[in-house]
């Protein structure tokens, strides 16, 4: 699996933060800027985020980095 489906992602997005609230405006940022990008190292880079943040919403700016 190297391209992301988006439907997969935001899955595992929701699953991690099932607290957090997304705005149309940030999900279709989110989608843009991830949606490309290979399914497994993206997953990889959502737990990581997930592991060392204790946020109820990860930063887009994080998840980038961790990637």
């Amino acid at each position: 699996m190297s391209s992301t489906n988006w439907d997969d992602i935001a899955r595992v997005i929701n699953g991690l933060w099932p607290e957090a609230n997304w705005g149309d405006e940030e999900r279709s940022l989110w989608k843009k800027k991830l949606g490309g990008l290979d399914t497994l190292t993206l997953v990889d880079a959502l737990e990581d985020v997930a592991c060392k943040n204790k946020r109820k919403k990860p930063a887009l700016v994080d998840v980038t980095e961790s990637y």
